[in-house]
């Protein structure tokens, strides 16, 4: 659930990233809301876009951290006194 959380970060971060620093794309995507609005955030929308896809990163790098942390321990298969192989318990 963490990795979805993350992964929706990260592409709303993307998309308002574009649209702060392509004038015509956050025209299209914020232009219908208020005329005005789409000059004003410019700088704002690119500072909270930046810290939206840091913190999805973030998550995306702890939820793939833990999965990894979770090895398997081997443990050696006898057979008689020899070890024959290993299985992961």
């Amino acid at each position: 659930m963490k990795k979805v959380i993350g992964y929706i970060l990260s592409a709303v971060g993307l998309i308002g990233l574009v649209a702060s620093v392509v004038p015509s794309i956050g025209e299209k995507i914020f232009g219908s809301l208020s005329p005005g609005l789409a000059d004003g955030l410019g700088v704002s929308l690119l500072v909270i876009s930046l810290i939206v896809l840091g913190v999805g990163v973030v998550i995306l790098f702890i939820s793939g951290k833990s999965s990894v942390s979770q090895k398997k321990k081997e443990v050696p298969i006898y057979k008689g006194k020899e070890i024959v192989g290993y299985r992961r318990d």
